[in-house]
């Protein structure tokens, strides 16, 4: 399996940093697997992160990807900023993935070793529901996927069209959020368990739940929960270049 991510950020500081802090987790947690960064225009990190691969024997690509125009798909009232990311760069060209892959959202910070997550990859993709975050996921009565962590060892079942279809059938989003509201749906159609008993929301935690960092192996700054915005301990680490503990 390879691991991807996403470098379609701002030209920020903060942002910047998040993405090199991700770069340097995956190093130390994706044993020899390859790493692709996808993107639409290039990162300003990407010549620091060459300079720094030049040391090490790593299979590391930054590969630019196009987006898909979702006015061909879907009705213009489910089209913005959001979806045209989420949906039309992210979702579609991992419907376009040949290989199995291991898919980590670039404000995902990798804690542990990913060869826990291969080695239990005994289903076409594998992915955790949301935690119960007070004002986001308290008030549903049912549980729903995160997409920002994603363990596929058969990439034909992600098939862009058909989870249109579902997308289309369903008359819209079947919970929050963009692309993973359109994957929970068309899972949700074909009675498909996208779940793992041994894989749970330890490997996409949301960063805003207080949880003992020894239990977490991917912490997930998603939303509001920026490491910048949480005073995160370990983001304060990385950015003053102490050793992270």
């Amino acid at each position: 399996m390879k691991l991807i991510t996403i470098f379609n950020y701002p030209d920020d500081g903060n942002y910047n940093e998040l993405c090199l802090w991700w770069y340097a987790q995956a190093l130390k947690n994706s044993g020899d697997m390859p790493i692709e960064i996808w993107y639409e225009e290039e990162p300003s990190v990407r010549e620091q992160i060459k300079i720094t691969s030049l040391s090490i024997d790593r299979d590391i690509r930054f590969v630019q990807k196009s987006r898909a125009d979702l006015s061909g798909y879907i009705p213009t009232e489910f089209i913005d900023k959001k979806s045209s990311h989420n949906v039309g760069f992210k979702l579609y060209n991992l419907c376009n993935e040949e290989d199995p892959f291991i898919f980590v959202d670039a404000d995902a910070i990798i804690l542990k070793p990913l060869d826990y997550l291969v080695d239990r990859a005994t289903k076409p993709i594998i992915m955790t529901d949301h935690q119960t975050i007070k004002g986001h996921t308290d008030f549903l009565p049912y549980k729903f996927l995160n997409s920002g962590v994603q363990i596929c060892s058969d990439p034909s079942v992600l098939n862009f069209n058909e989870i249109i279809k579902s997308f289309l059938k369903a008359g819209g989003y079947q919970c929050p959020g963009t692309d993973q509201a359109m994957l929970f749906g068309h899972f949700r159609s074909l009675g498909y368990d996208y779940t793992h008993p041994e894989i749970g929301s330890e490997w996409n935690h949301c960063a805003g739940v207080e949880t003992p960092l020894e239990e977490i192996c991917i912490n997930h700054y998603w939303y509001k929960f920026k490491p910048w915005d949480i005073n995160c301990k370990l983001w304060n680490q990385f950015v003053t270049g102490e050793a992270i503990t």
